[in-house]
C-alpha cells in the first residue's frame, strides 16, 4: 500500500495502518465526518421547498425562487417576507470494517440548520420588474470530538492514545435577485450571489506505548487548517407557466474566486517507534504559515423541473446536474524543510469533487386553503472522488431523503411544520481517510432526522 503523507508517496506496512490509522486517526476522525460538504441537496429552503425536498426548480411560487429558479420570481407578485425556515437535525453514523478490521465506529450528531431569509424590495427599474434580496446557509456545521483509549494496566504491551478533533464549516450565500415576465407565460431572472465560506480543521493525536523491547514509545501529531474565502457566482433561470402545469430551467455558473486568507500548521514528533514500519515518518517536524491567500471554486450546475396541477393534488419533479471541480489547492503553503531530515515537503490542502446528478419527486394535497399536505423523496449523491487526494472533502456517502409535513395558513401568516429522514447504507471501495489512508471496503450506515419549521408573512 502507499499513502500520501505531506503530499509525498511513501510505502506503508500493514501493521502501521492497523496500528496508527485505526486507533490514532480514524477513531477520532469519524466522530466528525458527517459534515455534508460534498452533497448539494442536503439543505433545502422556503416554507414549502423544504417539505418538497427542493423539487420546485420548475414551480417555485414564493421567495425561495430566488435560489431555485429566479425566473419564477416574476410570477410571485405578493409582497412577502420569509421570516425563517430551517430544521433541527439528528444524525447517526456507523462505520464497519474500517481498513479491513473488525473495528466499528459510530456517533450521534445534532445540528440546527439555518435556512432562508428573503425579502422583496419595492423597486422597479421598469414596469414588471421584481427585485429581492436573500441570504441562505449552504453549510452550517460545528462539532468538537475527543476520543481516549486506555489499555488495561499493568501489562507488558501497555498502550494509550488520545485523539481530539475540531471541525467547523460555515458557508452563507448573500444574493440580489431580479426577475421579469417577458410574456404572460414566460418569466426570466438572475440572482447574483456572494458566498462566504469559512472552514477550520484540527486533528490532534497523542500516543504512548510500552513493551519489553523498546521500553517506551511516543507519538505527537497535530495538523490544522483554517481559512475564509469570498467568491461570486450567478444563478439564472427561466420559467414557463400554463394553467395546469409549470416548467423551469436553471443554470448556476462556476464561482469566481475573489479573496480570502488562511493558516496552515503541522507538528510531528516521534521517538522509539518501530523503524522498519515507521521509517517514512520524520523524527521531528514543525511548520506554521499564516495569512496565505485562499482559493475556492464551486461547480457549474444545470437544473430542470416541472409541476402538474390537478384539482386538489399537485405533482412535482426536479433534477440537477453538477459538474466536477478539478483539483486545486485551497491554500498554497510554501515547501518547508523537515527539521530532522532536511527534506523539503509541503502540506496537502487540495480539494476536488466529481460530477453528480440528483433528482426527486414531490406531492402536494390541498384539503382546504388553511391546511395543505406535502411529501417528497430525493437523492443526495456525494461528489467525493476516491481517485483524488482531497483531505478537506469529508462526506462520502449517498443519501436518500424522505420528507413530509403540512402548511397551516391563518390570515397573512403561513406556518410550515414537517419531518424528514435521510438514509445511506452502502459499501465504499477505494475510500481514502483524510485523503491519505486507503482501504478496500468500508460499510457505512447513515441516518438523518429533520424537524422542519417555516414561517412567512404576507404584507
Amino acid at each position: 500500500m502507499r499513502v500520501i503523507f505531506y503530499d509525498k508517496l511513501y510505502p506503508v506496512s500493514k501493521s502501521f495502518l492497523y496500528g496508527l490509522t485505526v486507533w490514532f486517526l480514524l477513531a477520532g476522525f469519524f466522530e466528525v465526518s458527517f459534515g455534508q460538504d460534498s452533497q448539494y441537496w442536503t439543505n433545502q429552503y422556503g416554507t414549502y421547498g423544504e417539505l418538497l425536498g427542493g423539487t420546485i426548480i420548475g414551480s417555485a411560487s414564493d421567495l425561495s425562487s430566488t435560489f431555485y429558479n429566479p425566473g419564477a420570481l416574476a410570477f410571485s407578485k405578493d409582497s412577502a417576507l420569509v421570516l425563517t425556515t430551517g430544521s433541527y437535525q439528528f444524525i447517526y453514523i456507523d462505520f464497519n470494517n474500517v481498513t479491513g478490521s473488525n473495528l466499528n465506529l459510530s456517533s450521534w450528531y445534532t445540528n440546527t440548520s439555518a435556512g432562508l431569509f428573503a425579502m422583496r424590495l419595492p423597486l422597479h427599474f421598469v414596469e414588471g420588474d421584481q427585485i429581492a434580496i436573500s441570504g441562505l446557509a449552504r453549510q452550517d456545521f460545528e462539532f468538537n470530538a475527543e476520543d481516549i483509549y486506555l489499555s488495561d494496566y499493568p501489562r507488558e504491551d501497555f498502550e494509550s492514545s488520545r485523539v481530539s478533533i475540531n471541525h467547523d464549516i460555515t458557508e452563507y450565500w448573500y444574493g440580489l435577485s431580479w426577475s421579469k415576465q417577458i410574456s404572460k407565460k414566460i418569466g426570466v431572472g438572475f440572482s447574483l450571489y456572494i458566498p462566504y465560506r469559512a472552514q477550520t480543521e484540527k486533528w490532534e493525536t497523542i500516543y504512548q506505548a510500552y513493551d519489553t523491547v523498546s521500553h517506551t514509545s511516543d507519538l505527537l501529531s497535530i495538523s490544522s487548517v483554517d481559512y475564509y474565502n469570498v467568491r461570486v457566482l450567478l444563478k439564472g433561470g427561466i420559467s414557463y407557466r400554463e394553467k395546469n402545469y409549470m416548467l423551469g430551467l436553471s443554470l448556476t455558473t462556476p464561482s469566481i474566486n475573489i479573496f480570502g486568507t488562511g493558516n496552515s500548521s503541522l507538528l510531528l514528533s516521534k521517538s522509539n517507534l518501530d523503524v522498519d514500519s515507521l521509517e517514512m515518518i520524520p523524527e521531528m517536524l514543525s511548520d506554521f504559515q499564516k495569512e496565505l491567500r485562499t482559493y475556492y471554486y464551486s461547480p457549474l450546475s444545470i437544473g430542470f423541473g416541472g409541476a402538474y396541477y390537478f384539482k386538489h393534488t399537485s405533482l412535482y419533479f426536479s433534477a440537477e446536474w453538477f459538474n466536477r471541480v478539478n483539483e486545486f489547492s485551497v491554500m498554497k503553503p510554501r515547501k518547508f524543510v523537515v527539521q530532522s531530515t532536511g527534506e523539503s515537503v509541503e502540506h496537502n490542502v487540495k480539494y476536488s469533487v466529481k460530477g453528480v446528478f440528483n433528482f426527486g419527486f414531490g406531492v402536494k394535497y390541498t384539503f382546504n386553503r388553511n391546511f395543505i399536505f406535502y411529501g417528497s423523496i430525493t437523492t443526495d449523491r456525494s461528489a467525493y472522488d476516491a481517485n483524488k487526494s482531497s483531505p478537506l472533502v469529508i462526506s462520502t456517502w449517498d443519501i436518500i431523503h424522505i420528507r413530509s409535513g403540512a402548511e397551516f395558513n391563518y390570515r397573512n401568516l403561513r406556518i410550515t411544520l414537517g419531518l424528514g429522514y435521510g438514509y445511506s447504507g452502502e459499501l465504499f471501495g477505494r475510500f481514502k481517510f483524510l485523503g491519505i489512508f486507503e482501504n478496500k471496503n468500508t460499510d457505512v450506515i447513515y441516518h438523518q432526522f429533520d424537524i422542519i419549521f417555516g414561517l412567512s408573512y404576507t404584507m
